[in-house]
């Protein structure tokens, strides 16, 4: 009952949770006959800290796939654990908090009549027996605060996490490594962290090691490793750094721009949105674009490394926006007022090839690609 140290989420085999004080949401106290007083509380309280009995290498730490960072994920062996609401707090309107002289005095002198246990919220219902000022008094005196006013602000989070190597971290304040298996992790980042106007992003990084990973980085600026194995990284919203390593591996970037390196291994990369960089690495990759939006005239992505037995894919776009259906474009030498064209340019002056491309027939390109070098005759290297 009231207890600061408990097991709400974290089973007792590996460790335990420190709360912060029960603060009580309802009070009442009467008689009900001459000599015996009914008090009724109703307190609330959340885990400030987490207690491994493990070292931080057993355990894994991550988001839950939740944008706005709402719940922690505890990972140890096989296991997983959902820490709620870690980020995003707990409020309260509190009249007082439960001492533990408060506690010992229903225990050791009260007759509980009711208990219930609602995980965050207890209530207790007991009697003591006495007269009305005196036994009042001995409640109220092993309260801290004022019971006839109501605090309204308070709220609950998660502030740290000790392992039994030394190791301390606090989830909320600083950004830390997410650190996978040799198998296949499915491993999230945290988007938005922390409580009301004084959320912040995370730049998270997440090494998947082997296996075949599915790693999402969502908000912040992360860093997603792939490792061995076939594995899918999703860095989200930010400016993301994706790396495949071994394996046939797929790197998704997002809206901002985002440097995406495959590694070994037949790889597809999607940069998405914003000026991005990408990197096939060795085997035969594919580049993939999926709108015109992915690779603007006046924030283009570069190809770093495009070579024969790579493709570039725009199969995706409509390549004549003035005609129903999806179109295919097809390579010209020059504009020629038809929606639907791209052409291939090489500057020897600064290495880079440019492909532009027009969906409109104005002659103005609604697209464009650089890459380094001259790849002008790879033409099969289009799938269109």
């Amino acid at each position: 009952m009231f207890d600061l140290t408990k097991n709400w989420f974290l089973p007792a085999e590996y460790g335990y949770e420190v709360a912060s004080p029960w603060l009580i949401t309802q009070f009442s106290s009467y008689m009900i006959d001459g000599d015996t007083r009914r008090t009724s509380i109703t307190a609330v309280s959340y885990p400030e800290e987490l207690h491994f009995n493990l070292p931080r290498q057993d355990v894994i730490l991550s988001g839950d796939g939740n944008e706005f960072g709402a719940n922690l994920l505890i990972h140890i062996g096989s296991e997983t654990f959902e820490v709620d609401d870690f980020s995003t707090g707990r409020g309260a309107g509190w009249h007082g908090e439960v001492t533990s002289g408060l506690t010992q005095l229903i225990e050791g002198q009260g007759n509980i009549v009711e208990f219930t246990d609602n995980g965050f919220s207890e209530t207790v219902v007991f009697d003591l027996d006495g007269g009305e000022a005196e036994t009042y008094q001995q409640i109220v005196s092993n309260i801290e605060g004022d019971l006839s006013s109501t605090i309204v602000g308070q709220a609950f989070f998660l502030k740290s996490a000790y392992f039994a190597d030394g190791t301390t971290i606090n989830p909320l304040q600083m950004p830390f490594e997410i650190d996978g298996t040799e198998l296949g992790d499915v491993l999230f980042g945290f988007g938005r962290v922390g409580y009301r106007a004084s959320t912040r992003l995370f730049n998270d990084t997440i090494d998947g090691h082997d296996g075949n990973d599915q790693l999402s980085g969502l908000g912040g600026d992360d860093v997603l490793l792939g490792g061995d194995g076939n594995d899918t990284l999703n860095g989200g919203d930010g400016a993301d750094t994706l790396i495949g390593s071994d394996g046939t591996d797929l790197l998704i970037g997002g809206g901002r721009s985002d440097s995406l390196l495959g590694g070994d291994g037949e790889d597809t990369l999607t940069g998405g949105g914003g000026t991005d960089t990408l990197v096939g690495g060795d085997s035969d990759d594919i580049f993939h674009f999926t709108a015109l939006a992915d690779s603007m005239v006046t924030v283009p992505d570069r190809v770093l490394d495009l070579a024969a037995g790579d493709k570039i894919d725009i199969s995706a776009i409509d390549a004549n926006s003035n005609s129903d259906g999806d179109q295919a474009f097809q390579q010209v030498a020059a504009f020629t007022h038809s929606a639907g064209e791209f052409t291939l340019t090489y500057d020897a002056s600064t290495n880079t090839t440019t492909a532009l491309f027009d969906a409109t027939g104005d002659t103005v390109a609604n697209m464009a690609i650089l890459f380094d070098g001259d790849v002008t005759a790879l033409a099969g290297g289009w799938v269109l």
